[in-house]
């Protein structure tokens, strides 16, 4: 009885880090930037292809999915894709002169 408690207790201590690092890792009190696409961030098809869409925020944007799938792809390369919605981060670094 014991272990089955230490055990519930661990999936619901691993289940509540995986819900924070599915945000990014931050909270804000701002709202997430609005996702600008009617396509997949992952795959170049409507968000609705599959009947519904899987919404989530990283780093104050929120970003869009047609499936959990493609979620759980984005979430092990993030800044692969959102290139796509969000201009690259300025380079500070400049060749003499």
């Amino acid at each position: 009885m014991h272990r089955n408690l230490v055990i519930a207790l661990g999936v619901a201590g691993l289940a509540a880090f995986v819900a924070a690092g599915c945000q990014g890792g931050r909270t804000t009190s701002s709202a997430p930037k609005t996702y600008p696409l009617t396509t997949c961030l992952v795959a170049p098809v409507p968000l609705e292809a599959l009947g519904g869409s899987v919404t989530t925020t990283y780093r104050d944007q929120e970003v869009k999915f047609c499936s959990v799938a493609c979620r759980d792809e984005f979430l092990k390369a993030p800044s692969r894709y959102l290139g796509k919605i969000q201009p690259p981060e300025e380079d500070n670094f400049h060749w003499g002169g």
